[in-house]
C-alpha cells in the first residue's frame, strides 16, 4: 500500500470522526434544548401568546395597570371621539399602546372632547371638556 494511500485512508477516517461527532453534538444539544424548554422566559411568553384569548394576550403585552385603564377608556368614549391623555408621558411606550388600542378613537394635542387622566392601577378618570366648537 503506498503512502499516498494511507493519507487518503486516515483523512476519510478523520472526516467521517468528526461528521459522526457533530451529528451526536447536534442531536444532544437540541435533546438538551427541548427538554429546558419550559425554564426558558421567552418560550413560556411564546406559549402564552399562542393559547390565550386575545384580551390575555392584551394584557400580558400592556401589562394589567395600563389594560384596565384602556378597557375603562374603550367602555366611556364613544368611537368617534378626540382624546388627550394626561398622567402618561407622551413619548412612553404606554402611551403609544393606549393611542393604538384606542382606535378609532382620535388622540389630539389641542381641544380634544376628552380628556383622560391615567394615575396608576385603578386609578382613572374622564373629563369632558367644554372648549368653543364642541358639541
Amino acid at each position: 500500500m503506498s503512502a499516498y494511500l494511507k493519507v487518503q485512508n486516515y483523512a476519510a477516517r478523520f472526516l467521517l470522526f468528526i461528521w459522526i461527532g457533530l451529528w451526536i453534538w447536534f442531536l444532544y444539544h437540541s435533546w438538551f434544548l427541548q427538554k429546558n424548554r419550559e425554564n426558558n422566559l421567552s418560550n413560556k411568553f411564546a406559549h402564552l401568546l399562542r393559547a390565550a384569548s386575545t384580551e390575555e394576550r392584551e394584557r400580558a403585552v400592556v401589562g394589567p395597570a395600563v389594560y384596565g385603564f384602556i378597557q375603562y377608556a374603550q367602555g366611556a368614549l364613544p368611537p368617534s371621539a378626540t382624546f388627550r391623555i394626561e398622567g402618561m408621558d407622551r413619548g412612553s411606550l404606554d402611551f403609544v399602546r393606549t393611542v393604538y388600542f384606542l382606535y378609532p378613537r382620535r388622540f389630539v394635542a389641542e381641544s380634544p372632547a376628552y380628556t383622560l387622566v391615567y394615575g396608576g392601577a385603578d386609578q382613572y378618570s374622564l373629563k369632558r371638556e367644554h372648549y368653543a366648537g364642541l358639541e
